[in-house]
């Protein structure tokens, strides 16, 4: 790990055992993603996870994104999860890449809590769920019960899927039950990361039912 600076250390905090470089800030314009630089970049390194580490010690409540492609909108989900305690979070292959700097900097961060574990087909997920007794709960735009309808019980892997197209057919039809967010407008979707929330909330935040 590294931190590179472009203006005082004071207006950071940066841990002792990490190393500090500076630059001028023409060279952290040209260095940065961003139009405006905040003044500082980490150089860390990627962890790996493992399909058989989340096996060993899987959490209660997880979360499945099969081919989410919008960087903002991943960044955002895994936000939210966090904000909900999923401390796992699984993706398909074809998702959008979990350490794009656009999702870094929508995560808020929370990336780097998270146990992501990338390129994860469903047919491994499905064999996981029946194993560790797990329900597979799939969010559709219409034709699912009603979320707020819906009883928590046991454990749940929710399922998201793509922005445009949802989740496929293979899919939702092996999962244990499917469910929709009730709408008054007529507008077509919500979207994702918007659905994301509110479905965490009432599947992950609830309550579980006797």
């Amino acid at each position: 790990y590294a931190a590179l600076i472009s203006k005082t250390p004071s207006h950071y905090y940066i841990p002792d055992d990490i190393p500090i470089y500076t630059c001028p800030e023409k060279e952290m314009d040209s260095l940065s993603t961003e139009e405006t630089p905040q003044g500082i970049l980490i150089v860390c390194h990627q962890r790996k996870f493992p399909f058989e580490k989340l096996e060993a010690c899987p959490s209660r409540d997880l979360l499945y994104l099969e081919k989410v492609s919008d960087p903002g909108n991943l960044g955002t989900i895994i936000r939210t999860a966090a904000w909900f305690g999923i401390k796992q979070i699984l993706m398909s292959p074809l998702c959008a890449d979990p350490f794009n700097t656009k999702v870094i900097r929508a995560s808020a961060g929370t990336i780097f809590s998270m146990g992501i574990y990338q390129s994860i087909d469903f047919q491994k997920i499905f064999r996981f769920a029946k194993q560790k007794d797990y329900k597979l709960i799939a969010t559709v735009p219409r034709g699912g019960t009603p979320v707020k309808h819906w009883k928590k019980t046991g454990k749940n892997i929710v399922l998201l899927g793509h922005e445009a197209h949802g989740l496929s057919k293979e899919i939702t039809g092996q999962v244990d039950e499917l469910i929709s967010i009730q709408g008054k407008g007529k507008v077509e979707s919500l979207n994702l990361a918007v659905a994301a929330a509110i479905i965490l909330h009432e599947v992950i935040g609830r309550q579980e039912e006797s």
